[in-house]
């Protein structure tokens, strides 16, 4: 089975097709990161108020798939319009209305995936508690151990909740269901129907992922960037699930097929 529907270079080139729409989706990232270094700055202005900042920090972590809908509702109608065969992304506001609609999906869509984030962090932060505060000796070197084993488990799990939210917005994109999209059969059967094409893909979207936050480096240019990965990956991701459902006859995003 072709693990890509259509070559990788071609959807580089359909994400790099609208420079316009890119900088639009960019800058609804802003607001969110400059609230986010603000805190991180301002942080020793919280000391005594530690629960203040963590309430804050919170707070923060809720709005960013506020703040960040309309563009995750553009990425969604990218996702539907790749795959009626256009070369070219569509204008960032050129269907106000449907922006909106797919906004909101995007919106619902992301609030359910922090949530499941947030359990899973609890779910591995939880054993940190008991660990003893100053450990030594063996004890150090086991402290050592499960904070290394706490980072890997952590990076794992966000990877792949990363991984399924562009599932979710691809089964949304194919069937316009949200119930469809958020249903943990559903994706699972997606992942299980081609598991190899799927893997390499997971690993492709961490080393875009990756690559691209070298150029974060220059804090200008990071909410282009963010905004950026979310849209190639997704579309890499929807380009593999349409291999996918080609090979085993599934319904698909569209009748017609990509270039």
């Amino acid at each position: 089975m072709a693990i890509f529907a259509t070559p990788l270079e071609v959807t580089l080139k359909y994400s790099l097709s609208n420079i316009l729409s890119l900088f639009i989706g960019g800058l609804f990232f802003i607001p969110p990161l400059v609230a986010y270094f603000f805190l991180i700055i301002a942080a020793e202005l919280f000391e005594g108020n530690e629960y203040l900042f963590l309430a804050l920090f919170g707070l923060l972590f809720v709005l960013i798939p506020v703040c960040v809908a309309l563009p995750g509702g553009y990425i969604i109608r990218c996702l539907r319009d790749r795959r009626t065969g256009s070369l070219r992304m569509p204008g960032f506001f050129g269907e106000p209305v449907k922006l909106l609609s797919d906004a909101f999906a995007f919106l619902v869509m992301a609030i359910v995936y922090m949530i499941c984030f947030g359990l899973m962090f609890a779910l591995l932060f939880t054993p940190i508690v008991f660990l003893p505060s100053s450990p030594t000796g063996f004890g150090f070197i086991a402290f050592i151990a499960f904070m290394f084993l706490f980072v890997a488990l952590f990076a794992i799990v966000a990877n792949v909740l990363f991984f399924t939210f562009f599932i979710s917005l691809t089964i949304y994109a194919a069937e316009g269901s949200l119930i469809s999209a958020l249903n943990p059969v559903r994706v699972i059967k997606v992942l299980a129907s081609n598991p190899l094409g799927f893997l390499v893909t997971l690993v492709l979207v961490y080393g875009i992922g990756s690559l691209l936050q070298i150029l974060a480096i220059f804090l200008i240019t990071m909410p282009w960037v963010l905004f950026f990965i979310m849209l190639i990956d997704a579309l890499v991701v929807a380009d593999v699930y349409l291999a996918t459902e080609r090979k085993i006859g599934e319904p698909g995003l569209t009748d017609q097929p990509a270039p």
